[in-house]
């Protein structure tokens, strides 16, 4: 359970043996769903809004294909399966990814870089216990400058060692010690996805190693999922963002152009974001869908450079993430960012962010002019309705729900 982000993941499994007589009906099935639950457990299937996901999930073991259909669910929600290297790209212990990438590990034999002892808990004991090591050390790191959470702890500087080795390195820096584990346990670092240029090790070379590190681990993760299968979901895999570029604005979908890039005045215009907000709001208080940024009204891959280059706080997708979601929070409180997941995606070499909501289970207000504001999305447009109105609706849609 350690190595799930939710024992929900869990549940449809086991409702599906419950009703097929504790079993799986051949090998391919097993592996289907076990690629499912590793799915899920990456996008974070269930770490949000559970109710609506799990209902929706349940129902579909009704069908004749029920992983198709689950994976389904999972690339429409989040517009892709297939992991990119920027999806780890700042993320840390409590990530899906990160979750993963132990199981990979264990997956691939991994051993422990000083001992030899192959990484698998029950063997290790509490005594040595499992460690996720920084490859390059906070403390090298801290001596470089660079300090930020979200860069040190990635998932591309973890590696997974006892605690008694992890000791033992201590503070050297990589140039110093892998050369030693590769030495005396050949491919002990290919098991970790590590790279293999020795240049990379040089503390000199901290973000080109976790850049080529993503890019390793990224390629490993998808050849591990691959392994399972996939026979019969052609249509999982495509089921997303390319479909939803394809198609015109509507209940569920809006397109914008950018987050706070104005392409009139070619300049930064915080009302733009807004313009987000208030489509977001929308769709809460609607039925869900999905709002693409980075995209032109009729479709067309504008991507996100201007952002990224619109502050040094953004500068790439971890920045732009941390920034949407932070004016989002603001607007629609904690709570209600459960009904909300933000995904990436590169395309055209452009990268578009695409945010799915949810159908919120209460009513969303946000603030606009001193004033609490009622919005929801209706055909292709978002519109505040006036008190009578916000009654009437409120009274209705979530009496129904």
């Amino acid at each position: 359970l350690d190595d799930l982000t939710s024992p929900l993941v869990l549940v449809p499994i086991l409702i599906h043996l419950a009703r097929n007589g504790a079993t799986f009906k051949n090998a391919a099935e097993r592996d289907s769903f076990l690629r499912w639950m590793y799915l899920a457990n990456i996008w974070g299937r269930y770490t949000g809004q559970t109710d609506t996901k799990l209902r929706r999930d349940v129902a579909s073991l009704a069908d004749a294909e029920p992983v198709v259909r689950l994976v389904e669910a999972i690339a429409a929600d989040r517009g892709r399966i297939v992991l990119e290297s920027k999806d780890l790209e700042g993320r840390g212990t409590t990530s899906g990814v990160y979750k993963f990438a132990f199981v990979l590990a264990r997956s691939r034999g991994a051993k422990d870089w000083f001992t030899g002892q192959t990484l698998y808990q029950k063997a290790i004991g509490k005594s040595n216990g499992l460690h996720s090591h920084h490859i390059f050390p906070r403390a090298v790191l801290r001596n470089m400058g660079i300090t930020e959470r979200a860069v040190v702890n990635q998932v591309a500087n973890r590696a997974f060692l006892t605690q008694k080795a992890n000791l033992k390195i201590a503070a050297q820096e990589p140039i110093k010690y892998l050369p030693i584990v590769e030495r005396d346990f050949p491919r002990a670092l290919q098991q970790q996805s590590v790279p293999m240029e020795e240049e990379l090790w040089s503390k000199a070379n901290y973000l080109a190693f976790v850049e080529r590190r993503r890019r390793l681990l990224a390629r490993a993760m998808n050849s591990f999922l691959a392994k399972f299968g996939t026979e019969g979901e052609e249509s999982g895999a495509t089921v997303g963002v390319e479909s939803l570029l394809e198609s015109a604005e509507g209940q569920g979908l809006e397109f914008k152009s950018s987050l706070r890039w104005d392409y009139a005045l070619e300049r930064t215009n915080r009302d733009l974001e807004q313009a987000v907000i208030k489509t977001v709001a929308g769709l809460l208080n609607a039925d869900g869908g999905n709002l693409l940024i980075g995209v032109g009204d009729h479709g067309e891959v504008l991507g996100l450079s201007q952002d990224y280059e619109s502050s040094n706080s953004i500068g790439g997708r971890d920045g732009f993430e941390r920034h949407l979601r932070g004016i989002l929070r603001t607007a629609v409180g904690d709570a209600t960012m459960t009904f909300i997941a933000v995904t990436f995606h590169g395309l055209e070499r452009a990268d578009i962010c695409q945010v799915s909501v949810e159908g919120s289970d209460h009513p969303v207000y946000v603030e606009k002019d001193g004033a609490q504001v009622f919005l929801v999305r209706q055909g292709n447009a978002t519109r505040a309705m006036d008190p009578r109105e916000t009654l009437a609706y409120v009274t209705s849609h979530w009496s129904e729900h």
